[in-house]
């Protein structure tokens, strides 16, 4: 988290200073974004329970709501395209059950999944008003995931229930696709208002659930994608015209 937080303000500084241009027009203007994403726990693209059993163990994997938070750099190739690529923190959430066939004993809990995610998305605009742009886009979205998660219970002596994901492969890749509305200002930047789709092509991770007793184990594993439907918010920074004295383009002279 501390390096997201790092990486995310180096980027952010770097390129808010790149919103105070010229008076001079760029040909191809960049714009920065702050990006909130809420991704919905409604199975729409995907199973909302995995469900994964043997002969002795049976569990399920609830998928829940998660979070994304980062920055997004826009490239604007005339007034109808646009290439987009950015930074985000991602969080995702689950909640696991878990019971022993021939036993009463069951055990559940939730976790957290942690990825960065590094999308590229190429954009078209359709300008409804000279203030409101419609836009679709579709792109790649590769993710990184530091670390596994495990959570641990003792429901009884020498009873133990294990679950949580082992973080494999460490690399991913998804597709990502978006639509949505935006409403652009010259003083206050453009707000954005749409939704996103994700499909994994990859694995997010691998889901395990293991009980043991007294030296006998039982394991269940199956493997999770990063499915997703989201409702994305974005603020586009604000590009400031330096209007005072430019300096000259050509060989300094006397």
């Amino acid at each position: 988290m501390r390096l997201f937080l790092g990486l995310t303000c180096v980027f952010a500084i770097t390129f808010s200073f790149g919103q105070l241009i010229p008076e001079k027009k760029e040909k191809y203007p960049s714009e920065f974004a702050l990006n909130a994403r809420y991704t919905l726990d409604n199975g729409f693209v995907g199973p909302q329970i995995y469900t994964v059993q043997n002969d002795s163990l049976f569990s399920n994997l609830n998928v829940l709501n998660g979070f994304s938070i980062g920055g997004i750099l826009r490239k604007n190739f005339e007034e109808r395209f646009a290439l987009e690529y950015g930074l985000l923190y991602t969080s995702r959430k689950y909640a696991s059950e878990m019971s022993f066939t021939n036993q009463t004993l069951g055990y559940s809990d939730e976790f957290r999944f942690i990825t960065y995610a590094m999308p590229v998305t190429g954009l078209v605009f359709v300008k409804l008003s000279p203030e409101i742009f419609a836009n679709v886009g579709l792109g790649l979205v590769g993710t990184y995931k530091p670390s596994n998660v495990e959570k641990e219970g003792n429901p009884a002596d020498n009873h133990r229930f294990a679950m949580g994901g082992l973080a494999r492969p460490k690399f991913g890749l998804d597709l990502g696709g978006q639509f949505g509305f935006e409403y652009r200002t010259r003083d206050a930047g453009t707000f954005y208002l749409g939704s996103s789709i994700g499909i994994g092509v990859s694995p997010l991770f691998i889901y395990l659930a293991t009980y043991r007793k007294e030296g006998n184990a039982s394991q269940l594993f199956t493997e999770i994608r990063s499915n997703s439907l989201s409702i994305d918010l974005r603020w586009y920074l604000p590009i400031i015209q330096n209007r005072g004295e430019q300096p000259n383009e050509g060989p300094i002279t006397q």
